[in-house]
């Protein structure tokens, strides 16, 4: 069983017990010595009574206390915490590689120097040094430690001469003045730094203060949180940190405390430090930046809208107009309040949301809001001193307009919408989801089927009411496949418009059929299923006909050619982004190329040359690199693999001198289901190859993957095939569920932050097993 025993010792007395359980001697023994030597306690008390410890004090007597005592024996050592009265000798980091299971150490006043070649724990990711009075060990920055924060040196001892590159490190925090300094090849020793926390001690009325910036450090290529914070001072130096923000290719937080802060999504521009001393426009931010700004006096007229996508400002104390947004085309959110701000409101505020509360606005407000009536644009424009718009102002809409021209038709699964548009339509509407305030939304429509009009009342903020009237698509047959699982097999027809509640009625080769309810839908094609009890009565690429009635609509008559199994044998392919060929080896069903296609997230790929277990494709250029999705389509039998495009090429084989000729018979777009992963009726299918499908990308970041399985030779197998060889059918295909692409999004917590350990004098943290 493991024990957790924290000590720490505070201003106040708190004990508390968790469960009772008894721990190693030794160990037992040493804590028992610290807790009398550091506390005065009687050495009987037992420290390992309870699961959890907490011992505080009143610390009247204590001064200062250096452990002497060999705390080796503390094996289970895991986290070390240190307050500023607390201090470890020589000793202690002279044996600390002992400690196999230290994962954190945090030492205020630090006052030990260390050697450079002194052994680091293998274990230890997080140190944490506050007010360190003697040069730091280059050992600390060449480690395996994770987290590293050095706070407040009372000289030039933050950094020691960088020399080893250090791919471990992921998040540092440090302090800057004018008595210390940032090495210049700190980008270069740290390439994989997530997170940088400054504090910049900028106080011009400490004693010796003078000047000073920071110099260019070098591209930080992996940076995702930049956090700057200031002193807080009656007289503080101006700061320039432009050429650190400017050499940050992509950051997804930034934090600047003290005059103003702002959250961005990529690089940060701009020149100048504080608002208030900028004339003229100085800042320009990343695309859809949100800006966020509190108790600063600045003018709007500093500030570039251009690609900021949220602005709010709070007790701005400069007196002017509301900002222009005409050239804001990200912009979907502003908020003034408790500003300075006078005059109009104007009418391209409109296309917004935005919120002006408590300001001194003395002119005309918009159209917009003189349509709503002062009841529901009370959030946005009062309490203000507006000039043609009183409290009392009724809803007043000569302006609205209702565009009849919107989409009646909707999907049938339940991910419809009907998007209407028109002119002062207002912020909300019930049911329904605000695209463009005032001139666009969606409703979202229920599943369901037929080609009958059903009729939707909509009631819109000025008063207005509108009816419309939609109908569900026909269904559409765009491919066939086979599904097994641990007890049946299942015919699958792969396309849209299926009924998602109720059987669908299937006519295959003549016969009807009812098939169960479609699964699936969404961005991916639905898919409906039969059971079926032997082989069908086909021979291999013999052509059947597949066609539905639902709803009270008919569908296509969809042409397939017969095939029992196709596989790709590969399970993934490199590619050159600028394009290339490419053998694809695996069991392909036919010698006929004429019934084969191949492509890449809808691109088409040219067939160089085939025989029924190798092909080689030309494949086409992608602007980005990442993966993306290659179908390989045999007579409408289709499987997927994904396909990595890199900046590298890879090896191409020489192409044949007489290409097999591509075919014509089938449609390269790719369209995405899921599968009987999704539904009670069926277990999860093993297939055997890459089976899962996504929607078509030429963007790389947001394609959709899926998983593949392996192949199982005593498990039953799930296949697919797609697109009618003569019949418009999109291509798809029968998959397991899919998943997004993987985000290697990490977020890094600050560990700017040392107020916990500013207040805690000892915390000992230890796992021991009995």
């Amino acid at each position: 069983m493991k024990l957790i025993i924290t000590l720490s010792i505070f201003l106040i007395f708190f004990l508390s017990f968790g469960q009772s359980i008894k721990t190693n001697p030794i160990q037992k023994s040493i804590l028992s010595k610290l807790l009398f030597d550091v506390y005065g306690f009687d050495i009987a008390i037992d420290p390992c009574d309870s699961q959890y410890l907490g011992c505080f004090t009143e610390n009247n007597y204590l001064s200062e206390y250096v452990i002497t005592d060999d705390l080796t024996p503390l094996k289970d050592l895991k986290t070390l915490r240190l307050g500023p009265e607390i201090y470890l000798t020589s000793s202690f980091y002279n044996n600390w590689s002992n400690f196999n299971e230290l994962d954190e150490l945090s030492v205020e006043n630090f006052n030990v120097t260390l050697s450079d070649n002194i052994t680091i724990p293998s274990k230890l990711r997080r140190l944490y040094i506050t007010y360190p009075s003697v040069p730091l060990s280059r050992a600390f920055f060449e480690s395996n430690i994770s987290y590293l924060s050095i706070v407040d040196p009372s000289n030039d001892n933050c950094f020691p001469t960088l020399i080893k590159i250090n791919p471990y490190l992921e998040s540092l925090s440090t302090t800057v003045s004018f008595k210390t300094s940032i090495p210049s090849n700190i980008s270069q020793v740290f390439p994989n730094l997530q997170y940088f926390g400054l504090y910049i001690n900028n106080d011009m009325d400490e004693l010796g203060h003078k000047n000073y910036s920071i110099s260019n450090i070098g591209i930080f290529p992996n940076l995702k949180t930049l956090e700057i914070q200031l002193s807080m001072c009656s007289r503080c130096q101006e700061f320039s940190i432009s050429s650190l923000t400017s050499n940050v290719p992509s950051i997804e937080t930034f934090y600047w405390w003290k005059w103003f802060n702002f959250r961005s999504i990529k690089r940060i521009f701009y020149n100048g430090d504080i608002l208030s001393s900028c004339i003229g426009n100085c800042f320009k931010f990343p695309k859809e930046t949100y800006f966020e700004s509190y108790d600063n006096s600045f003018s709007y007229k500093t500030i570039d809208f251009s690609n900021i996508k949220s602005f709010e400002d709070n007790s701005n104390t400069f007196q002017q107009k509301l900002p222009s947004i005409d050239n804001a085309p990200l912009l979907t959110h502003l908020s003034i309040s408790d500003s300075f701000v006078f005059g109009d409101i104007p009418e391209s505020y409109c296309r917004i949301n935005f919120s002006l509360p408590n300001n001194q606005l003395n002119g005309s407000v918009p159209s917009c809001i003189k349509c709503i009536g002062a009841a529901e644009a009370y959030p946005l424009v009062f309490p203000n001193p507006l000039s043609n718009f009183p409290l009392n102002s009724q809803p007043n809409c000569p302006s609205f307009k209702f565009d009849q021209n919107y989409t009646k038709l909707v999907a049938t699964d339940g991910t419809g919408q009907i998007i209407i548009t028109g002119t002062n339509l207002g912020w909300q509407l019930d049911n329904a989801i605000t695209l463009i305030p005032n001139s666009k939304f969606a409703i979202p429509i229920s599943a369901g089927i037929g080609g009958d009009f059903n009729e939707l009342d909509l009631y819109f903020q000025n008063g207005q009411f509108i009816q419309i009237e939609y109908s569900y698509i026909p269904p559409f047959i765009k491919s066939y496949g086979f599904m097994m699982d641990d007890y049946f097999t299942f015919l699958t027809i792969n396309g849209s418009g299926f009924d998602f509640h109720g059987s669908n009625n299937i006519t295959f080769n003549g016969e009807q059929f009812d098939f169960y309810e479609a699964i699936g839908g969404g961005i991916y094609d639905g898919m409906i299923r039969l059971q079926i009890w032997q082989d069908l009565n086909l021979t291999i690429e013999s052509e059947f006909t597949v066609s539905a009635f639902i709803g009270g609509q008919s569908s296509n008559v969809a042409v397939f050619h017969y095939f029992r199994y196709i596989n790709i044998t590969e399970e993934k392919l490199i590619l050159n982004y600028t394009g290339g060929f490419i053998d694809i080896n695996g069991s392909f069903g036919t010698n006929n190329a004429s019934l084969v296609s191949v492509s890449i997230s809808g691109k088409n790929c040219l067939l160089s040359s085939y025989t029924s277990s190798k092909l080689t494709i030309e494949y086409p250029s992608m602007n980005q690199n990442g993966i993306y999705l290659l179908t390989l389509n045999v007579g409408g039998f289709a499987v997927n693999l994904n396909v990595e495009y890199i900046g590298v090429p890879t090896p191409s084989p020489t192409p044949s001198p007489t290409p097999s000729p591509t075919p014509t018979t089938t449609t390269s777009s790719t369209t995405s289901h899921t599968t009987s992963s999704t539904s009670p009726s069926t277990a999860s299918p093993t297939t055997s190859s890459t089976t899962s499908h996504t929607t078509s990308s030429t963007n790389p970041t947001t394609i959709t993957t899926s998983s593949t399985s392996s192949t199982s030779s005593s498990t039953p197998t799930t296949t697919s095939s797609t697109t009618s060889s003569t019949t418009k059918s999109s291509t798809t295909t029968s998959s397991t569920t899919p998943t997004q692409s993987p985000d290697e999004h990490i977020s890094t917590s600050s560990t700017l932050s040392i107020s916990f350990y500013l207040i805690s004098l000892l915390l000992l943290l230890i796992q021991l097993n009995y």
